[in-house]
């Protein structure tokens, strides 16, 4: 069941480069969008959840999708993190995309494709985010988000960790010549 989330911000945001974040061998493309409750945002996920599930499990969605949410580990979207100003009373939707798949389709405002040193989109910033909810059954079993596409809408301020391009630091000049007047010995 595909979603659209509009203007929604995001929070470890990795589209530009697939991670290994669980060390199991399996490269993504990965991010979590920060969802107000109530939101049109909020009903569209849970729609698309319980339709997933419905269409896995006919006439048990409902009850199959309750015990999905028993556990964060089996469903795409939880509550926010009370310790975490940014997610604190809101919802986590969290989507990616197998490296294999390719990388999810990324856009500016007018659609035109964005790279990463275009330094957008990024953590703490809003985007709109396509993405597929589906149920997966077997060994695992639960809701997961197929990350597909990201469209950068505005900026936001970035969250700490979130992705400082190195070349942009700068330090003092250290350089001085070379005297015997006031020069330490800094071995």
């Amino acid at each position: 069941m595909q979603v659209k989330l509009t203007n929604v911000r995001l929070s470890f945001f990795h589209g530009f480069e697939a991670r290994d974040y669980k060390n199991n061998g399996v490269f993504k493309y990965t991010t979590n969008c920060i969802v107000e409750k109530g939101s049109a945002n909020h009903k569209a996920i849970e729609a698309a959840m319980l339709a997933a599930t419905e269409e896995k499990y006919p006439q048990k969605g409902a009850a199959k999708l309750k015990t999905f949410r028993s556990s964060n580990n089996t469903t795409c979207y939880r509550e926010g993190n009370d310790d975490d100003d940014a997610s604190a009373g809101k919802m986590i939707f969290a989507a990616g995309r197998q490296k294999s798949k390719g990388r999810p389709k990324i856009v500016d405002r007018n659609n035109s494709p964005l790279v990463e040193e275009d330094g957008k989109p990024y953590s703490g910033c809003y985007a709109n985010v396509v993405a597929d909810i589906w149920t997966q059954t077997g060994e695992t079993p639960g809701v997961r988000a197929e990350l597909l596409a990201i469209q950068f809408v505005k900026d936001g301020e970035a969250f700490s960790g979130g992705g400082t391009n190195p070349d942009n630091i700068e330090f003092d000049d250290l350089s001085v010549e070379d005297t015997d007047e006031g020069s330490e010995d800094l071995a």
